[in-house]
């Protein structure tokens, strides 16, 4: 496993012969080819004696954070997707240090993003790849816009009331991507996804009445989030989560008569506009 802290390492999607950036700057990457040893001790041979001992398989997945700047095209087009077993695979190609990767066969598993009162909006993805190999320089191709910060959300509300008051609010996907290694190949040779499940939360300040009422009957909400990007013609899209189940606990601060309350949701579904 490789993991990097520093400015020497670079993420791109490619296309044929062209590279496309991610939306954002890249950092804390990981990549893992995921080995599996299966180790086998013979019969009778001496309870110290190895039988048998090989690699049986292989799944290269690749992580990083990432500073996020415009949400086209890579995390609309490739993470927050909200047809079923439409994951799109594609191709990443990788610097870290001195090392060239190509990962190929590529789905994304995970994304969230997360929108803080102090920080710029971040994305966290984690991607699995059918294939790795020697990779070779190429010209880098990175977004240029300003990044995010928390003016860029500007709707956030569940059951249709707005909420204002908040510190943090995250959402995200989890595609369920899977890879099989079938026949004698240790690296994957299929990858696909089952049903994704979207989730988020958000962390806000009340001094009224708090969710609590609607958990405890199962009441489901529509959780809406929307995000403007810093494109010279920003773009703007709405993230609807309907029927989502909630989830909150809270936290009373004693002398302040307020109250914090984590919202947890998770839906079945997403509808981008």
């Amino acid at each position: 496993m490789s993991t990097v802290y520093g400015t020497d390492y670079q993420i791109n999607r490619k296309s044929g012969a062209t590279y496309y950036g991610l939306g954002g700057t890249p950092y804390d990457i990981t990549l893992d080819p995921d080995a599996t040893i299966v180790t086998e001790v013979g019969c009778g041979e001496g309870s110290r004696t190895i039988a048998a001992q090989k690699i049986t398989e292989v799944r290269p997945k690749i992580s990083w954070n990432m500073n996020v700047r415009k949400l086209q095209d890579y995390i609309l087009n490739n993470a927050m997707i909200s047809g079923e077993g439409a994951v799109p695979s594609h191709d990443l190609a990788v610097k870290i240090g001195t090392e060239y990767h190509l990962l190929t066969g590529c789905k994304v598993n995970t994304c969230k993003l997360t929108i803080r009162q102090k920080e710029t909006v971040k994305a966290a993805i984690e991607v699995l790849a059918k294939d790795r190999s020697a990779g070779s320089s190429w010209t880098f191709a990175k977004a240029t816009e300003n990044a995010m910060w928390k003016n860029a959300l500007t709707t956030l509300s569940i059951g249709g009331s707005s909420v204002t008051n908040w510190s943090e609010a995250e959402m995200g996907v989890d595609n369920k991507v899977i890879q099989e290694s079938l026949g004698t190949d240790i690296k994957p040779t299929e990858i696909g996804e089952r049903e994704a499940i979207y989730s988020g939360y958000i962390l806000r300040t009340v001094n009224a009445a708090t969710l609590v009422p609607d958990v405890i009957s199962g009441t489901q909400k529509t959780v809406i989030i929307t995000l403007t990007d810093n494109q010279t013609v920003p773009v703007a899209k709405t993230f609807t989560f309907a029927n989502a189940n909630l989830k909150t606990s809270r936290v009373n601060v004693r002398g302040l008569e307020i109250v914090w309350e984590r919202i947890e949701w998770e839906a079945k579904g997403l509808v981008v506009s």
